[in-house]
């Protein structure tokens, strides 16, 4: 997370409106992810919902990044509060069950797409898998080349 914001924002400092980073749900959480058989993250449905919520309100990337900063002290709980707090979610758990609903498509469409872990990275639907911050970096140059956008 860390890593790749920097790499992003060179791109789209450079390259204005020529890359975007669309991101999708794969917790490491049974609960909203069938195919976690051991307990990685027990948050991380919650953490997922959360974001999206925070989103709607413009706060998700400072919600992401507390996540990220924290993920190893994160709970339900803990993530309800830095939902409210940070992400300005009030009604987190009126929203859960359809929010929810949606991270569970994403699993669908990773299920589909063969991915297994987090992150995996895929430029311009070709699978990069989970590349070091420096070869999503060339291949978001190279893909650059190819549009005429870099000489």
């Amino acid at each position: 997370y860390f890593e790749m914001r920097p790499i992003l924002a060179k791109y789209q400092a450079q390259f204005p409106g020529a890359v975007r980073m669309v991101t999708k749900d794969y917790p490491l959480q049974q609960e909203c992810n069938s195919s976690i058989t051991q307990p990685y993250h027990t948050a991380a449905c919650e953490a997922a919902v959360a974001i999206r919520l925070a989103r709607r309100n413009g706060k998700g990337d400072s919600l992401e990044e507390y996540f990220c900063r924290n993920q190893s002290t994160l709970s339900p709980a803990s993530v309800r509060n830095a939902a409210f707090v940070i992400g300005g979610v009030q009604d987190f758990d009126l929203q859960y069950p359809r929010t929810v609903g949606e991270v569970k498509a994403d699993v669908g469409l990773a299920r589909l797409l063969g991915v297994s872990s987090t992150p995996t990275f895929f430029i311009n639907g070709v699978r990069a898998g989970s590349a070091y911050p420096q070869t999503i970096d060339m291949a978001i140059a190279y893909e650059l080349k190819k549009a005429g956008k870099i000489k």
